[in-house]
């Protein structure tokens, strides 16, 4: 999962500008960027400020859900694989230690494999 992708996607299938999303969340339209470009990768409260802002739950930035409203097909309803619905359970370790760890690991590793 490209997070930088998913987010830059989001926004623009919302038809917002870098700009709305530094006004919801008070991020500098620069740090934006950089994350939008996987310059720098965004953490776990900069994603929940980030996904607020969409008005979409944090998790539809991992399992790659619609946004609500966007297409025309909310997310309740959605049929999930197995796979999805064990990493969404997986997402809800976050803020736990554990969690974190998890999820440090899973970035660094998505970073190596981005390079190859």
């Amino acid at each position: 999962m490209d997070i930088a992708k998913r987010l830059r996607e989001l926004r623009e299938v919302m038809r917002l500008s870098q700009g709305d999303i530094s006004e919801r969340t008070g991020l500098a339209i620069a740090y934006i960027s950089r994350v939008e470009h996987s310059r720098t990768t965004p953490t776990i409260q900069v994603l929940e400020i980030w996904s607020a802002a969409l008005g979409i739950p944090i998790a539809h930035l991992f399992a790659g859900l619609p946004a609500p409203g966007v297409d025309g097909n909310a997310p309740t309803g959605v049929r999930l694989s197995k796979e999805e619905r064990r990493f969404l359970a997986l997402l809800k370790l976050i803020d736990k230690p554990d969690g974190r760890l998890l999820f440090s690991v899973a970035s660094k590793m998505a970073k190596a494999d981005a390079k190859r």
